[in-house]
């Protein structure tokens, strides 16, 4: 039986909101972004005959598709925020660090007022950037500033990586279906499925590419947490072996870019920081 994503997307925010009452507010957070993340539909993918739909692209950018699970994810954060610790959502104040972010939340408003004649579509387009991006940002910089908390924001991204490992070896063999099971319609399943071992998983997220992101980020953190020795375990899994396990299947992911950042980063978690020269 397919979950109509509409259905799965606005069915996420009330248990959502009963994790935040229930829940420390760090890691409700957590739960809300990257298990929502890991479990919602990307889309209300509309089949389409067209070789390139490049309106679908991207919809973690801003498109034509506007309930997505970047728009539910950030508006169920900011509105547990303002329900349950409104005090310190009103507390955010911008400093000059956040002019970047600012002037890439504030592009569709600029875009809308230099376009009047599509002012409309302008002012969606904010309201999805605030939502996608803006609220994420907020609530990281309100929340995940020390070390502890960027501890605990860690390991749950290592635990997402590590639930979709199995989903990663099925897939593997299978090739990407289990989207397309559960939510139906994705328009990029067969994009670069084949591979040289099998096919590229997809499992819930949007692209293979954004599946080797996930992996190869989840195993670069794991392997942090090992080498500095934060953390002794992941799920009562020793965490060298979640470590290593994370790395082989980002291998078998076979998203190349995805590897080639891995690789190219790991060797400095073996940088021990207090060696450096100091300016």
């Amino acid at each position: 039986m397919i979950i109509p994503p509409r259905v799965a997307l606005l069915v996420w925010v009330p248990p959502i909101l009963l994790v935040f009452r229930r829940f420390p507010m760090r890691i409700a957070l957590l739960i809300n972004f990257v298990g929502g993340w890991a479990v919602l539909p990307v889309a209300n993918y509309i089949p389409t005959d067209n070789p390139f739909p490049y309106w679908i692209l991207g919809t973690n950018l801003e498109s034509d598709y506007f309930l997505t699970k970047a728009t539910v994810i950030g508006f169920s954060g900011i509105l547990a925020l303002y329900l349950f610790d409104r005090r310190r959502l009103l507390s955010f104040r911008l400093t000059v660090w956040d002019l970047a972010m600012t002037m890439w939340l504030i592009a569709p408003i600029l875009s809308a007022i230099a376009n009047p004649d599509q002012f409309k579509e302008g002012l969606v387009g904010e309201v999805y950037q605030l939502l996608a991006w803006g609220s994420p940002y907020v609530i990281g910089r309100l929340y995940f500033f020390d070390t502890k908390s960027l501890r605990l924001a860690a390991q749950a991204f290592v635990i997402g990586g590590l639930l979709y490992v199995p989903f990663c070896l099925f897939e593997i063999v299978a090739g990407p279906r289990i989207y397309e099971w559960l939510y139906g319609y994705l328009p990029f399943q067969e994009v670069g499925a084949k591979r040289f071992l099998g096919y590229r998983p997809i499992v819930l997220l949007e692209t293979g590419n954004q599946l080797g992101i996930w992996m190869a980020t989840a195993a670069l953190i794991a392997w942090w947490l090992w080498r500095r020795k934060m953390a002794d375990s992941i799920l009562g899994i020793p965490i060298r072996v979640v470590a290593i396990t994370l790395l082989l299947v980002t291998v078998l992911c076979q998203s190349t870019g995805a590897i080639i950042l891995l690789f190219a980063l790991i060797p400095f978690v073996f940088v021990d920081p207090r060696h450096l020269p100091r300016l």
